[in-house]
């Protein structure tokens, strides 16, 4: 549909017409837009389970791990054994919610009264089960005791 152009109008005139004509749509096109931004920013803030294994190569009697975002705590768990001086099973499963970005874990755990550490880099989100494996080489019990 062609329509005749007022040969008396100046461009700004032409411009603001035609954004009156258009206006409710215009208007629609912004909200839609920044509700997909805003919406876009909430997710990318929204915190996300991460499956972690942590893999003790050692007799340890207890596990403290941290997770610190630009130096700050973010979150932490301490697991220490349910019946006797060490874990049973040297695999502990923990599932955490964090949001996106980079974390520094920080690990503490007690071998024979010394205490250990370690540090790992950890990148939200991740895709599948994380292992962390601490300490050295895990002694077999001595079949002696």
């Amino acid at each position: 549909m062609l329509r005749a152009v007022d040969a008396s109008l100046n461009w700004r005139e032409r411009v603001f017409r035609w954004f009156a004509r258009r206006r409710r749509q215009l208007a629609f096109l912004a909200i839609v837009t920044g509700l997909v931004l805003i919406g876009r920013e909430i997710g990318d803030a929204y915190p996300r389970e991460a499956e972690l294994r942590y893999e003790l190569n050692e007799d340890a009697d207890f596990l403290e791990v941290r997770f610190l975002q630009g130096g700050e705590l973010a979150r932490s768990a301490r697991f220490a054994p349910t019946r006797g001086a060490s874990f049973v099973d040297p695999r502990i499963d923990h599932t955490v919610s964090l949001s996106p970005g980079a974390y520094e874990v920080s690990f503490e755990w007690r071998v024979d009264g010394e205490g250990r550490q370690d540090r790992r880099t950890l990148r939200m989100p991740v895709e599948g089960r994380v292992y962390f494996r601490l300490g050295g080489e895990r002694r077999e019990p001595d079949a002696r005791r």
